[in-house]
């Protein structure tokens, strides 16, 4: 429960802009934007000539611009699914996260998601890769903030990841134990009388001596 409230809390500041990194790139969230964002980065020109899928991407690109994000989703998607082993399909893979995220539905949210994890498991040298793990803490932290438990925890974790180490408890110093005093010697015991004699065979047994 804890953590939930904890990964809330953290939506929240990554919604408002709150200085704080998460993922292994170090994109500082204050320079995060919301879902309504109405400025779109510029999309590299097509620079793979001979390409099966350069035409498909010119006209995916042209699409984003317009700020046709539905039909430019579908066309970034189609880039993968049909040339897979295409220059552009990697980055393909950002930019339909992208259109994805500014259409801003929850299903489409979960879908961007699950695009950038594409790329991050079948094309981790795309050149978006960096600005694909800034765009999934920005998905993150908007299904968070709209009360999405799996979102919160995965933000909460991240936050733990890099938080700094808990310093060492330093060792409880040894208390050295006092000695043990010696044992004082046994007093010798004192001799038996002799028993059932008469004071007669005492004396003679005295003088005897």
């Amino acid at each position: 429960m804890y953590s939930l409230q904890f990964g809330l809390a953290l939506a929240a500041a990554i919604v408002s802009g709150y200085p704080l990194t998460l993922g292994d790139s170090g994109f500082p969230l204050s320079h995060m934007v919301t879902v309504a964002d109405s400025t779109i980065p510029r999309i590299p020109d097509p620079w793979i000539q001979g390409d099966p899928a350069d035409s498909l991407y010119r006209v995916a690109r042209e699409t984003l611009n317009r700020r046709e994000y539905r039909t430019a989703a579908n066309l970034f998607s189609q880039i993968t699914d049909r040339f897979a082993r295409s220059g552009y399909a990697g980055d393909a893979l950002y930019w339909q996260a992208f259109a994805l995220y500014r259409l801003g539905g929850d299903r489409d949210l979960r879908s961007a998601l699950a695009a950038l994890r594409e790329q991050k498991a079948r094309y981790p040298q795309a050149a978006t890769h960096g600005d694909a793990t800034a765009l999934e803490s920005r998905v993150l932290g908007e299904l968070a903030r709209r009360g999405d438990s799996d979102a919160a925890a995965e933000i909460a974790e991240a936050a733990t990841s890099i938080a700094p180490p808990t310093p060492p408890t330093p060792p409880t110093p040894a208390i050295p134990t006092p000695p043990t005093p010696p044992t004082p010697p046994t007093p010798p015991t004192p001799p038996t009388p002799h028993a059932g004699l008469s004071l007669e065979e005492l004396e003679s047994l005295l003088q005897r001596r």
